[in-house]
């Protein structure tokens, strides 16, 4: 690794580390529905998604991004602020991913795990080191904040 992919490897955990503190912040202070926007449009459970050039391997930067400032920020390195700021760096980087909202299957609960988060792209199926799968309940996605004043600020600023 030459001292350039360094640097980025770092600039890549810092930008992680600081996008994991926003959204621990939001998730544990804030409610649901005041954050909600920030993680882009609700997508049906069927919908298509579609991979992008490069979409595998900067996935799998960012994710390592994420998993690095979590260990070193230390306490609780949760599933859903991790699949936040793992969405919102891909977004950075124009790679469409989708936060997903899932539980156990019914059979399987009973534990602190029962509910789960993770962030996919270019159409994965899932989270892929779950032995046992969860069933999803929500999907959003998309490349834009999807926050209604943003929307209205869009509609006024529109060029004729």
């Amino acid at each position: 690794m030459t001292a350039a992919e360094r640097w980025r490897r770092r600039g890549r955990t810092l930008e992680a580390a600081g996008f994991l503190v926003i959204a621990r912040l939001l998730v544990g202070r804030v409610k649901f529905a005041h954050w909600r926007p920030l993680l882009g449009s609700r997508l049906p459970l069927s919908a298509d998604r579609r991979a992008t050039a490069g979409s595998g391997e900067t996935a799998e930067r960012v994710a390592a991004a994420v998993d690095r400032a979590a260990t070193r920020l230390g306490g609780s390195a949760k599933c859903l602020p991790r699949a936040i700021a793992a969405q919102w760096m891909l977004r950075r980087r124009g790679v469409p991913a989708v936060v997903h909202l899932g539980v156990m299957p019914g059979r399987e609960r009973g534990t602190l795990d029962d509910l789960h988060a993770w962030t996919t792209v270019a159409g994965e199926d899932g989270p892929p080191s779950d032995p046992i799968p969860h069933i999803e309940l929500l999907r959003f996605g998309g490349l834009r904040f999807d926050h209604p004043a943003t929307a209205e600020r869009a509609r006024n600023s529109s060029v004729c």
